[in-house]
């Protein structure tokens, strides 16, 4: 029987390029990045973004964004590796990293630092026509303070303990969008969330409610709320970011920040980093959602950050002058 050459090389060419295909398949990484609840979560929202430039700039990664219950969740999860890396919020990392405060005896020493990915502005909303105009009004108020296990629910525990009225406010656990929903249909008197600024879902109920932002900031400096929980600090978020408040508002602020599981690699996280925040990736990211325009100044990017930094990271940060 008579061999055609054409037809052995044609059959050899497949073979090649079948076994490239799963050579190339087999080096792909796949990783997940959790973020917060689907609806109008700021952490969901940015590690969204995140995931969508590095897997078009860095090649072999294929990154999931993963839902979770919230940012204090995710310290839990990035250090068992149910998830890769996470957004967490600035109090979530240190305290469970040293296993203090609310991670009290449970530390969490797999978590590594990548950097800052939005600087966040504790948001006090109430509707105009509730007549709350002070942080004291809320007493007997329902109050909605995030959902269970995220860091807005932890910050919202310990601003209230700290000003006294924990006890006499009805609290309850919803976050984001939910949030949102529940006042605009009067089933809450006020929330309590903390994104970037200008919120998108707090610009979503100020196109259509007017609403006032309550000054919790000024009463938590004067009992010793930022001495007590160095992780926070005092903010403002200029009069006219929402429509109808025009007065400049006293806030606290912190941060989301991006972690890792320390047994990621080197390379990988070195180029994750490096694509993330230079002057395209930010530019990038500003443009699909706005409050990561946090990840491209400099003076931010690392600040607060008390634990250690994951290898691939520290190089970056290392190379362009920050560290």
């Amino acid at each position: 029987m008579k061999i055609n050459k054409s037809f052995i090389l044609f059959i050899t060419v497949l073979l090649i390029v079948g076994m490239l295909s799963v050579v190339q398949g087999a080096d792909r990484v796949f990783l997940s990045f959790a973020g917060g609840p689907q609806a109008g979560s700021a952490v969901m929202d940015s590690v969204a973004a995140v995931a969508g430039l590095l897997n078009k700039e860095v090649e072999d990664v294929n990154l999931t964004p993963a839902s979770s219950a919230g940012a204090s969740e995710n310290v839990r999860r990035v250090n068992t590796r149910e998830a890769d890396m996470g957004g967490v919020f600035l109090a979530d990392m240190y305290e469970g990293y040293n296993g203090v405060g609310n991670w009290e005896g449970k530390e969490q020493p797999n978590i590594r630092a990548v950097g800052v990915l939005y600087a966040s502005y504790t948001h006090v909303v109430a509707l105009e026509s509730s007549g709350i105009k002070t942080w004291n009004d809320l007493v007997g108020k329902k109050v909605a303070v995030g959902g269970q296990g995220m860091g807005t629910a932890l910050l919202s525990e310990r601003l209230f303990k700290e000003l006294g009225i924990w006890d006499e406010i009805d609290v309850a656990y919803l976050g984001g969008g939910n949030q949102v929903t529940a006042l605009r249909d009067g089933q809450i008197d006020a929330f309590l969330w903390s994104p970037g600024y200008p919120g998108p879902t707090i610009v979503d109920i100020s196109t259509t409610k007017d609403i006032v932002l309550i000054d919790v900031a000024t009463k938590a400096k004067e009992v010793g709320f930022f001495e007590k929980y160095p992780y926070y600090f005092p903010g403002e978020i200029p009069g006219g970011t929402y429509r109808g408040v025009e007065e400049t508002v006293p806030v606290i602020m912190s941060g989301c920040y991006w972690i890792a599981n320390k047994d990621l690699s080197e390379d990988l996280v070195y180029e994750m980093t490096k694509a993330a925040y230079s002057e395209e990736g930010v530019e990038y990211l500003k443009s699909t959602y706005n409050s990561l325009k946090t990840m491209g100044e400099k003076d931010t990017i690392v600040k607060g950050i008390t634990i250690p930094f994951h290898p691939g990271a520290r190089k970056y940060w290392e190379e362009i002058g920050v560290l």
